[in-house]
C-alpha cells in the first residue's frame, strides 16, 4: 500500500486483503497472490526496493509480466476497459451463472477506436499494436481474477481427461504383467476417475523412465464446446451487428488467450500437483495397512494339553535355514536357538548337516533322516536339544524353498521322538510340539541393526536372526518397533511396489502413527521392558512419551529395587521423570503387571493392568461396588481393602457387571456431576474393561494356510510375480510320459502337462523324452498355480505363447475400463511403422567423409533426388556388404543393363 501508484491500485490491493481473509482453500490464496501480483506491477521496482537490500538488483521480470507492465505503463489501460467486461464484472458472470453485466456496443470498430491512441514515443505506432497490447492487458486481467479462475478450474475439473501412449522402449517394456502396465495405453480418463487409485503414481513414475508420455487436458471439440462456448456466452455481446461481431471476434480472442496461454498451464500444474497428492495419500493408506498387518501380528499363545487355559511361559524354538559349506561361496551355516517366555537366549546351536540346498516341495522323501550319514549327527543333536529344553513350538523361517526341507527335518525328528520315547510329549504341559512356517523378513532386518548386533556379538548373524524369528513369535510388535531408531530399518521392508515413490521422511511418519494406534491398544507391560531390554522400543510409541522421555521411564524403572514399580501412581509420584500432563496422557496404556521373581509375593491393583485411566478409578470401583453389592458384603465401603475386593470379584464374575445399566448411571453422573453426553461412552468402556481387562485384540496366532507357506517362500515378502498368464523360462529337471517337471526362477517347482507340449501335433502322438532333455530351457506361460502342491502350472502350445491380446484385456482392460486395447487396424499400422522403422535401421551407418555420400536407403536416395537435373548422384550404402556401394543417378529413362 505505501508503494501504490493510483488510488485504482490501492483499491486492488485492499480488495485482494480481504478476498484473503475469506480464503479457505489453498487454491483461493494461490488465485488472489496471482492477482496481486498483477495489480502491482506497475509498483515492482518500488516494492524491490523495500526488501531488497541497497545495491541488490531486482529479479528481472517474467516476459508475459513484463509484456503486460510496458503496455500498462504506455497508457493502453484507457482503452483496455473498452474492449468488453472488466475481469471481476466477468467473475460476477460466472459466478451468478447468468449475464448479470453486459459489454458495451461500440459504434466504430475495434480498429478505429485503437487508432486513437497510437503513440510513436511509446512504441505502439499501429492500430494494431495498440488493441493487441489492450487484448493482452485484458487478457492477463482476466486471468488473474480469482473468481475466473475458480470458475475455469471446475471446468478443467470435469472435462480434463488424462491419456497415456508408450514410448518404442515403454512399447517393448510394458506387458501385462509389469508393475506400470495397467497404464500403459489410458484414453481419456476423467480426473475424477483417479481418486482413491495409486494409478497416478505409476504414470508419473513411468514417465520418469521414459516409458510413456502422458498427455493432460481438455480434448478435441470439448474444449470449444465445453470450456470456450459457456465462458463466451457469458462475456461477449448478443449484439447481431457487423461491428458487434467484430468486438465479439476480439472479446473471443482475448478470452482464449487468458484460457490457453495464461489458466490452461496453471490449471495443468495443479491436476498434477492435485493427483500426485491423491495418489501418494492413497499409497501411503495401502502402505500403513501393510504396516498395520505386521503390527497387529498376535503373538504365540498355547493351551494347556485337555484345557482352555494359555501355557503363561512359552518356551520358542527357531530355526533359521543357512546355505553352510566351505567354499568362498558358502555361507552361515542353520543355526536353532531356545528363548524362554521373556525372549532372552537360553541356548544356541549350529546345525551345518542341516545347510545347504534341499529337497524341493512335492519331491520324494529321501529316507529316514537318522539313517542318513549325511545328517545323522545333527539330527540326533537337534533331538536331544529339543529333550533339554521342551519347546512348546518350533518355528522355521520362510528364508526360501530350501527351508522347506528344513522343516521337512525338523518333523523328522520330532516324530523320531515321539516313536522312541512316548513319554516325552506327555511329560509337556502342551501334549506336543508344533512344528510351523513364518515370515523372516522382520526377523533378518532387525539381526542386521545395531542394537542387535551389540546384544548378540559372538555367535554370529544366523544366531541373530533366530533369535529375532522366536522374539517375532513372543511379541511380534517388540520386533517391529526395534526397527524404528535412529537407521530407520522399517523403511527397508518390502511392503508396497510403489513405497519408493514417497520420501522416507512420510513413509516413517505413517510408520509411527500406526506404531502408536498399535502399542496403545494393546498397552506395554513396563515391568517386563524393564527387564527385557529388546522389548524397550514399544515405549516410545506410548501417548505423551516418545524417545527421550521414554529412555528415562525405562532406566529409572530399572534403577528400582527388583527393576519394577508396583502401580500406576508409583511411576508419577517416584520416579520423578514426568509431570502431569504427561501422565496423564501415557498413564491408561502403561500395564503394571508381575514381572520377575521379585513381585512374586507383592499385592498388585488389578486396575493398573486395564485400560481404565487412573482418573476414573473412582468410577470403576463405584461400578464394581454396585455389581458386587448384594452377593459380596465385603465389598461395601470406602476403605481401601473394601475398594479392591469390590474391583477384584467384579473381575473374577464379570456377568454382574454386564447387568448394570450404564445408561441409567451416566444419568445420575450428568445430574450429580454435571458432566456432559460424553460421559456414557466412558462408562461402557470401563464396564468392559472390568469384563475383559486389557484384552487382547490381535487375535489367535494361526499357523499360515498353504497359500501364504506358498507366498513366504517364493517372494522377497512383497510379490513373487507368479501371475497367471505371465511368460516365464522353465529349465526342465526331469521328463515323465505325461509331463514335464521344471524349475523356474529360484528352483519353483513347475509341472507342463502332454496336453499343453504342442500346437502342431495330437497330444497323444507325443512323446516327451523326445521333445525334451534335462537342463533344456523352454519359453512358456504360466496357467496355474497351486499353492496347495506348492507346483505352477505352464503351457508351452505356440497359440497360447502368441495369444497376448488375451492377457492384456484379462489383467489391463478388465481392470481398468479407460484402458485401450489395439484394434486390428491400429495393430496393423503399428506393424507397418516398426517394418518401416527396422528396414530404415537396416541401413549400415559408414563413416565416409564425401560430399556425395549420403546414409541413405535406395528408396530414400530417390526421393532426396526428386526434381534434380539430369546427371545428379548419390553415393549410398550397398545391400550387398561392406565392401561395396550404392550409386543412385537421374536420368532421362531407365539404363541399359550393366551401364551403371
Amino acid at each position: 500500500l505505501e508503494v501504490a501508484t493510483s488510488e485504482e491500485e490501492t483499491d486492488a490491493v485492499m480488495g485482494c486483503l480481504a478476498a484473503l481473509g475469506e480464503a479457505t482453500t489453498s487454491e483461493a490464496i494461490s488465485d488472489i497472490e496471482n492477482k496481486f501480483r498483477v495489480v502491482t506491477q506497475s509498483s515492482t521496482e518500488s516494492m524491490a526496493a523495500l526488501s531488497l537490500s541497497e545495491g541488490t538488483k531486482a529479479p528481472k521480470a517474467a516476459k508475459k509480466s513484463a509484456k503486460y507492465a510496458l503496455a500498462r505503463r504506455a497508457g493502453l489501460g484507457t482503452i483496455a476497459p473498452s474492449l468488453g467486461l472488466s475481469a471481476a464484472q466477468f467473475g460476477e458472470n460466472l459466478d451468478n451463472n447468468f449475464k448479470k453485466h453486459e459489454p458495451e456496443d461500440h459504434k466504430v470498430s475495434p480498429v478505429e477506436m485503437a487508432a486513437l491512441h497510437v503513440s510513436n514515443v511509446t512504441g505502439f505506432d499501429s492500430a494494431d499494436k495498440v488493441l493487441r497490447g489492450a487484448m493482452h492487458m485484458v487478457a492477463v486481467e482476466l486471468a488473474s481474477e480469482p473468481a475466473v479462475r475458480a470458475a475455469v478450474r471446475r471446468l478443467f475439473s470435469q472435462h480434463a481427461t488424462l491419456s497415456t501412449d508408450p514410448t518404442p522402449r515403454g512399447d517393448e517394456v510394458l506387458d501385462p504383467f509389469h508393475p506400470y502396465g495397467v497404464v500403459k495405453r489410458l484414453r481419456d480418463k476423467p480426473l475424477r476417475k483417479f481418486e482413491s487409485t495409486e494409478q497416478y503414481i505409476m504414470i508419473r513414475m513411468a514417465e520418469a523412465e521414459g516409458l510413456v508420455k502422458m498427455t493432460l487436458d481438455v480434448r478435441g471439440d470439448k474444449f470449444q464446446r465445453d470450456v470456450m462456448e459457456k465462458l463466451s456466452s457469458l462475456f461477449i455481446s448478443e449484439g447481431v451487428s457487423l461491428i458487434c461481431q467484430e468486438w465479439n471476434e476480439i472479446r473471443k480472442q482475448m478470452l482464449e488467450e487468458a484460457v490457453r496461454e495464461h489458466l490452461w498451464p496453471s490449471m495443468v500444474r495443479e491436476a498434477r500437483a492435485q493427483l500426485e497428492a491423491d495418489a501418494q495419500s492413497e499409497m501411503l493408506t495401502n502402505y500403513g495397512a501393510a504396516i498395520w498387518k505386521l503390527a497387529s501380528a498376535p503373538p504365540f499363545q498355547v493351551r494347556v494339553r485337555d484345557s482352555d487355559e494359555h501355557v503363561e511361559d512359552v518356551r520358542v524354538m527357531a530355526v533359521c535355514w543357512g546355505p553352510g559349506g566351505s567354499r568362498r561361496d558358502s555361507g552361515p551355516a542353520t543355526a536353532a536357538v531356545i528363548l524362554d517366555s521373556n525372549g532372552h537366549m537360553v541356548d544356541f546351536l549350529n546345525l551345518p548337516q542341516l545347510s545347504g540346498r534341499g529337497a524341493r516341495p512335492g519331491s520324494q522323501s529321501r529316507g529316514d533322516i537318522f539313517q542318513n550319514p549325511r545328517k545323522e549327527r545333527d539330527a540326533h543333536r537337534v533331538r536331544d536339544f529339543i529333550v533339554q529344553h521342551e519347546p512348546h513350538v518350533i518355528v522355521v523361517g520362510a528364508s526360501g524353498l530350501d527351508a522347506w526341507q528344513l522343516k521337512a527335518d525338523m518333523e523328522a525328528v520330532r516324530n523320531n521322538l515321539i516313536d522312541t520315547d512316548p513319554d516325552f510329549m506327555t511329560r509337556l504341559e502342551t501334549g506336543g510340539i508344533d512344528i510351523r512356517f513364518t515370515s523372516d523378513t522382520v526377523a533378518k532386518l532387525w539381526a542386521s541393526t545395531a542394537d542387535a548386533a551389540q546384544e548378540i556379538s559372538e555367535q554370529g548373524d544366523q544366531v541373530r536372526k533366530a533369535v529375532g524369528l522366536g522374539r517375532s513369535m513372543l511379541e511380534p510388535l517388540a520386533v517391529l518397533a526395534s526397527l524404528c531408531g535412529q537407521g530407520q530399518e522399517v523403511l527397508s521392508l518390502p511392503l508396497h511396489p510403489l513405497q519408493g515413490a514417497v520420501s522416507r521422511e512420510v513413509r516413517m511418519q505413517t510408520v509411527e502413527q500406526v506404531l502408536v494406534t498399535a502399542v496403545n491398544q494393546v498397552g506395554v507391560d513396563l515391568n517386563r521392558v524393564a527387564q527385557c531390554g529388546w522389548m524397550a522400543p514399544l515405549v516410545q510409541f506410548v501417548c505423551g512419551l516418545g524417545p527421550r522421555k521414554a529412555a528415562a521411564l525405562v532406566a529409572a524403572v530399572g534403577k528400582r529395587d527388583g527393576s519394577c514399580v508396583q502401580s500406576r501412581m508409583e511411576v508419577y509420584k517416584k520416579l520423578n521423570v514426568m509431570e502431569k500432563t504427561v501422565f496423564i496422557n501415557c498413564g491408561p496404556f502403561l500395564r503394571i503387571r508381575k514381572a520377575g521373581s521379585a513381585m512374586v509375593n507383592l499385592s498388585l491393583d488389578c486396575m493398573d493392568d486395564t485400560r481404565i485411566h487412573p482418573l476414573n478409578y473412582a468410577w470403576a470401583i463405584k461400578i464394581a461396588q454396585d455389581a458386587c453389592s448384594s452377593l459380596y458384603k465385603k465389598s461395601k465401603g470406602d476403605d481401601e481393602e473394601a475398594m479392591a475386593v469390590a474391583v477384584e470379584k467384579a473381575m473374577e464374575d464379570p456377568e454382574l457387571v454386564l447387568e448394570l445399566d450404564m445408561w441409567d448411571a451416566a444419568d445420575k453422573l450428568k445430574e450429580k456431576e454435571g458432566l456432559d453426553e460424553e460421559v456414557i461412552s466412558r462408562l461402557i468402556d470401563i464396564q468392559y474393561e472390568l469384563v475383559m481387562p486389557y484384552g487382547e485384540i490381535r487375535g489367535e496366532c494361526y499357523p499360515p494356510s498353504d497359500s501364504s507357506v506358498f507366498h513366504m517362500l517364493t517372494s522377497d515378502g512383497c510379490d513373487n510375480g507368479l501371475m497367471e498368464g505371465r511368460m516365464v523360462q522353465a529349465t526342465v529337471s526331469f521328463v515323465k510320459d505325461d509331463e514335464v517337471e521344471c524349475d523356474l526362477e529360484g528352483g519353483i517347482p513347475a509341472l507342463i502337462d502332454r496336453d499343453h507340449m504342442s500346437s502342431s501335433r495330437k497330444a497323444e502322438e507325443l512323446v516327451l523324452r523326445e521333445l525334451c532333455q534335462r537342463g533344456q530351457h523352454l519359453q512358456a506361460r504360466i496357467l496355474d498355480v497351486e499353492s496347495g502342491r506348492f507346483v505352477v502350472r505352464l503351457t508351452c502350445r505356440s497359440h497360447d505363447l502368441q495369444d497376448d491380446l488375451k492377457w492384456e484385456i484379462a489383467h489391463c482392460r478388465n481392470r481398468e475400463p479407460y484402458y485401450h486395447v489395439l484394434t486390428e487396424a491400429e495393430q496393423e499400422a503399428k506393424l507397418a511403422q516398426r517394418k518401416a522403422k527396422t528396414k530404415k535401421a537396416s541401413v549400415p551407418n559408414r563413416p565416409i567423409r564425401h560430399e556425395r555420400y549420403r546414409n541413405f536407403s535406395a528408396p530414400e536416395a530417390s526421393e532426396a533426388l526428386d526434381g534434380a537435373e539430369v546427371g545428379e548422384f548419390i553415393f549410398r550404402p550397398s545391400s550387398r556388404g561392406l565392401d561395396q556401394l550404392g550409386l543412385t543417378v537421374v536420368i532421362h529413362s531407365s539404363p541399359a543393363a550393366g551401364c551403371l
